[in-house]
């Protein structure tokens, strides 16, 4: 998954830059594989490793074709699409502006 550099932010000040700005978005993030990720990456999730007190992150896009949620608990590691949620989920925060105030520390190792 490549992230792609907007040139033109999707909102500013919670607001969207133009009436386009909702669809835009949608689509950037369906190039970054919205609809190919699972909706739950929680400890009810086989073959990971999940430490319990991590945050979580929830995202739910509604459009007029489809709802979309995705759920994360950050504390769970070690599952296939592992880097592709936290590439996505990088690059929603860098286009949404929310980057700077969601701190993103890795999780700890507990396969030790």
């Amino acid at each position: 998954m490549r992230l792609q550099q907007n040139r033109e932010p999707y909102l500013i000040e919670g607001f969207f830059t133009n009436q386009n700005g909702f669809s835009q978005l949608v689509e950037a993030l369906e190039s970054q594989g919205l609809l190919n990720l699972y909706e739950n990456y929680t400890w009810t999730m086989e073959n990971a490793h999940c430490a319990t007190d991590h945050s979580a992150k929830y995202l739910e896009v509604r459009t007029l074709d489809y709802t979309k949620r995705v759920a994360w608990d950050m504390g769970c590691q070690g599952f296939d699409d592992e880097d592709a949620l936290r590439t996505f989920f990088d690059f929603l925060e860098e286009q949404i502006g929310t980057a700077d105030l969601i701190s993103s520390t890795q999780s700890r190792d507990i396969s030790e």
